[in-house]
């Protein structure tokens, strides 16, 4: 088990040819218990944050000033039962577009890893860096 407070990082990548896709992040020594959450910074340095609008019964997507991962790619960190995911490079096959399309709206969170759904347009690229601490 990771010892509660270290952290663990690694690295990860978004390659798609189609629209929509599952990506792992395996945690090589697992967690006490599973993280809660996965927080992504985009390669502007902004965090993504999902907030619930209880009127439209759905998630509206905003970029801020990071609260939660406050690390970098070259030091990624994250808090206590978060998983938060650097954005080293987006390259987007039409340049127009924003990045992420949904991030994430499906994830699975587990003492050995996660999971999470990505969907971008087809020929997109994301890497980076993560981190998760124990708690």
């Amino acid at each position: 088990m990771l010892p509660a407070g270290s952290t663990e990082t690694g690295m990860w990548a978004l390659n798609n040819k189609v629209a929509s896709s599952f990506y792992p992040l395996s945690f090589t020594i697992p967690l006490e218990n599973a993280p809660t959450d996965i927080h992504f910074v985009n390669a502007e340095e902004e965090e993504f944050v999902r907030k619930f609008n209880p009127t439209t019964e759905e998630f509206e997507i905003e970029y801020v000033t990071p609260v939660n991962c406050t690390g970098t790619v070259e030091d990624p960190t994250a808090p206590a039962g978060i998983v938060c995911l650097y954005a080293e490079k987006e390259v987007l096959a039409e340049p127009e577009s924003s990045g992420y399309r949904e991030v994430p709206p499906f994830e699975r969170l587990h003492r050995s890893g996660a999971m999470f759904f990505v969907s971008i347009q087809p020929g997109d690229q994301f890497w980076g860096t993560w981190a998760v601490t124990a708690g």
